[in-house]
């Protein structure tokens, strides 16, 4: 029997644009990755000074940064690119039937030009390897005929080619936290991943993004319109086609 872990989520109903769409989220980092992470950072101190003093304070600053930097991530997919926005939401038109999305997290790639700006695909850099990782998204079903995401550990490919069936985060891999095993979900004609994925830093995410800008002009941005569904749902419609 399968274990899962249960996600709770509220969508809006599209009446505008029925077309799939690829969604996934940057969250906060969870409270067990974050405690592990401040008490090594708290442990480095020393009990002489002012900063051991007012750990709760530390704390405190800590725990508001960790819900700060979700936003502003920049990612590519099928020829598109989008940021992550303030709510840690990306997505993109779903452009792809199989249902399986290779997560790639890398700080930088290479587009390897056929002719023109015709590429024939997307390579992760050599020297890049350390800081990325790829994680595998398949949906499949148990035999009770029940929705779910099995998410796993995949190899970064000897060639360095990186699969069409991917989006890529561009960020050091160490800067994202991805929880791995199943994931309950339903047959829906959006893919739409788990809240598994986790922002746990920030490091050089401006950098990064300047250093991608001589590539931007061969992505298209995702447009995207807001419509309140209700008090306290807002849905973002996406407008490429």
């Amino acid at each position: 029997m399968k274990k899962f872990f249960l996600l709770f989520l509220i969508f809006g109903i599209n009446t505008i644009n029925p077309s799939p769409r690829l969604i996934f989220y940057l969250d906060p980092a969870p409270s067990q990755t974050f405690n592990q992470f401040s008490e090594e950072k708290f442990n480095q101190l020393s009990e002489k000074t002012p900063s051991q003093i007012n750990k709760k304070l530390l704390e405190g600053e800590f725990f508001k940064n960790r819900t700060r930097i979700i936003g502003g991530f920049l990612a590519i997919y099928s020829g598109y690119i989008d940021f992550s926005n303030i709510d840690g939401q990306i997505f993109f038109p779903l452009k792809h039937t199989e249902q399986k999305l290779y997560l790639v997290i890398t700080p930088k790639i290479n587009l390897i030009n056929v002719k023109g700006n015709t590429f024939s695909h997307q390579e992760v850099l050599p020297e890049e390897k350390e800081n990325t990782k790829i994680y595998l998204f398949e949906k499949k079903q148990d035999e009770s005929k029940q929705y779910y995401w099995q998410v796993t550990n995949a190899q970064i490919p000897e060639n360095n080619i990186i699969n069409p069936l991917s989006a890529v985060l561009l960020t050091k891999a160490k800067n994202i936290y991805v929880t791995l095993g199943d994931f309950r979900t339903n047959d829906n004609a959006q893919m739409i991943l788990p809240r598994n994925i986790y922002a746990i830093n920030d490091d050089e995410k401006n950098n990064l993004i300047l250093n991608f800008m001589s590539m931007k002009r061969y992505f298209e941005p995702t447009q995207a319109e807001e419509k309140s569904v209700s008090n306290i749902v807002t849905e973002r419609l996406i407008q490429n086609n």
